[in-house]
């Protein structure tokens, strides 16, 4: 939420609601087959993935941190423990 509109991301993609009245709403879909197909791929090449281990830890965890700081209404700083 900023002072330009509010930004909804969700697994099957986002939508966008201007602050401005009157102005259309910004949607589209996106397509987490992409990312299933691309770890089937690899568990039958056995290439490594398009997202290692180590990415998807810190891609998790700014969602986690975000959680956190949602709920618990204050904000979280990055804990050293985090790091892989």
């Amino acid at each position: 939420m900023g002072t330009g509109g509010r930004l909804h991301i969700f697994r099957y993609g986002y939508r966008f609601i201007p602050a401005e009245k009157g102005a259309p709403e910004i949607t589209a879909r996106g397509t987490p087959d992409l990312h299933v197909a691309n770890w089937l791929e690899c568990v039958r090449s056995r290439r490594p993935p398009a997202c290692d281990e180590t990415a998807g830890h810190y891609s998790a965890m700014a969602c986690h941190i975000c959680n956190i700081s949602y709920l618990e209404q204050r904000r979280v700083a990055w804990r050293k423990q985090w790091n892989l």
